[in-house]
């Protein structure tokens, strides 16, 4: 039995570097191991878990108990991939080497589940779903395994055939999706009662969500050689399945995780396209996932790739990725129009010189370009730390330098909802 090992870690958040107008927050950075952190799911306001794992050799489990200030920290032997709570109590998570564990306390202590049955003992499993306390899968690329006794024991699930790449569950419904164009409605489980071909997804599908039956999402990226490669997708179906909507976003380079906290309000995180690799990271939709906005963060060099939301409602969500955990309670904040954004940066456009630079560094706008007083800057070295910040007061203004150490930095431009950076170098 693994007890949890509290060591309380006061969240890191870094409130003098956020932009004026970020809201999705820091509340916890691992800048010590840089750990990705795979899953997260919060019970309630207060409590909830966040799993992750150093390479394949050494995984940890997070939980917090008052909204995220603080964190216990639970050590496993192997890296752990997916949570899952059936209640305030109950909850599953597992991961490499064919481990999977129980909790009946909330997390105070975790149990080995039965592993004879897994025919390999490395496998990796990367996602599980759970009806209730007793009947639930555990997945790998190309088996399912089921347990009818609170994981007791597993078998192998035949039934429901082998997958071919995703072997992905909606988090709301019994929903598995075994290849890009097969989705599979389980009743019992273990008896698939409805198998639908599908043409969902010319795509790499990294996450799948189902508000009911018949909305459901999916995201992910588009497949190498194909016209969207390296674009972040998403698809929605409103039959159940049969047929589906594709959206592509030039910008985003991948989606990890969607999540609906209604039939109208949901969410996708992921990674932005190129340097703009932190900025597009939180997306928000308001009319059903007709139209996607994004929105605001934190652009330390922190949580670069976000993996996975929870949300509790359509206020409170919470966020985590590479070495850091976000949260946002007022709706991740204003929506940014992708059309609108274009427009504005293309009228910026700013740039800076010399780079490198030795003694000054000049960041200019274009003539034409009416410098505001809500123009601001700032840079931050590659550990994410601010060393120097002020206003702009001219199109082209110059600021010395020659105080930092040789180095690469990055300088942040921000007015209203629009932020602009460039990597330079002093030397």
């Amino acid at each position: 039995m693994i007890k949890c090992f509290k060591i309380l870690i006061i969240a890191f958040a870094i409130h003098c570097s956020l932009p004026a107008n970020a809201q999705w927050d820091i509340i916890y950075s691992d800048t010590i191991h840089s750990a990705s952190i795979s899953d997260i799911q919060f019970l309630n306001k207060d409590t909830g878990f966040a799993v992750a794992g150093l390479h394949d050799v050494q995984g940890y489990l997070l939980r917090t108990e008052n909204g995220g200030i603080t964190w216990d920290t639970t050590w496993f032997p192997y890296k752990l991939n997916n949570i899952f709570f059936v209640n305030d109590s109950v909850g599953y998570t597992c991961g490499f080497h064919s481990r999977v564990y129980k909790t009946l306390n909330t997390g105070n202590s975790w149990q080995l589940c039965d592993t004879t049955a897994f025919e390999n003992q490395w496998y990796n499993f990367k996602t599980m779903w759970f009806k209730d306390e007793n009947i639930g899968f555990v997945s790998i690329i190309n088996t399912v395994y089921v347990t009818f006794n609170g994981g007791v024991t597993f078998s192998r699930d035949t039934a429901l055939g082998i997958g071919t790449e995703y072997n992905l569950f909606s988090n709301t419904y019994g929903i598995w999706m075994p290849s890009a164009n097969i989705l599979k409605y389980t009743n019992e489980f273990g008896t698939p009662f409805q198998t639908i071909d599908t043409l969902c997804c010319n795509f790499s599908v990294i996450s799948i969500y189902f508000n009911n039956l018949l909305h459901g999402y999916t995201a992910g990226m588009g497949w190498s050689g194909s016209p969207n490669f390296n674009y972040g997708v998403i698809t929605k179906t409103t039959d159940g399945g049969y047929n589906w909507i594709k959206k592509d976003f030039s910008n985003v380079y991948l989606f990890a995780d969607i999540e609906f906290v209604n039939d109208t309000i949901g969410y996708v995180v992921g990674q932005g396209q190129g340097v703009n690799y932190l900025k597009y990271r939180f997306w928000k939709t308001i009319d059903g996932g007709e139209t996607w906005w994004y929105q605001n963060a934190d652009e330390l060099q922190l949580a670069t790739q976000m993996e996975c939301i929870s949300c509790i409602d359509e206020n409170l969500c919470f966020a985590a990725g590479w070495s850091g955990i976000y949260k946002t309670t007022n709706g991740g904040g204003p929506l940014i129009s992708m059309d609108a954004a274009q427009i504005e940066l293309n009228k910026k456009q700013i740039s800076i010189y010399p780079n490198p630079a030795q003694t000054t560094l000049t960041i200019s706008f274009p003539e034409s370009y009416a410098i505001r007083n809500a123009t601001t800057y700032k840079i931050v070295d590659k550990l994410g730390r601010e060393v120097k910040s002020g206003k702009m007061e001219t199109s082209s203004f110059s600021l010395l330098v020659e105080d930092l150490p040789v180095g690469l930095y990055v300088i942040i431009v921000q007015e209203d909802n629009f932020v602009e950076q460039r990597k330079f170098v002093i030397e």
